[in-house]
């Protein structure tokens, strides 16, 4: 993700990065709630078929990346991330990621 942003992983590195912090943390709870809302989708595409991987942001609409994060802002009021979607929102939780401190 050094230079890429998280909507760019596939749901299992989104899951990976989840447990390098603390459970209790913002950036696990909204890495772990991307990548379970992201699963079924990848599922109904056959996630590698014919060695395609599929992204969260090929799995998950900006409305849908949206949603989550307001729920997961629900859990952690002082969630620094907009709530309307869009390229503002993605910078806001990549910029999450990077603060945060993992395990």
């Amino acid at each position: 993700m050094a230079n890429g942003s998280v909507v760019d992983l596939e749901p299992a590195a989104a899951h990976w990065l989840a447990e390098t912090f603390d459970a209790e943390t913002p950036q696990h709870a909204l890495l772990d709630a991307l990548a379970m809302s992201a699963e079924p989708a990848s599922a109904a595409r056959g996630m590698r078929c014919l060695g395609q991987a599929y992204s969260l942001r090929d799995l998950l609409s900006e409305e849908n990346v949206s949603e989550i994060v307001g729920r997961v802002a629900a859990a952690f009021p002082d969630l620094p991330i907009p709530q309307e979607p869009g390229r503002r929102q993605t910078r806001a939780i990549d910029n999450l990621m990077r603060q945060g401190s993992g395990k």
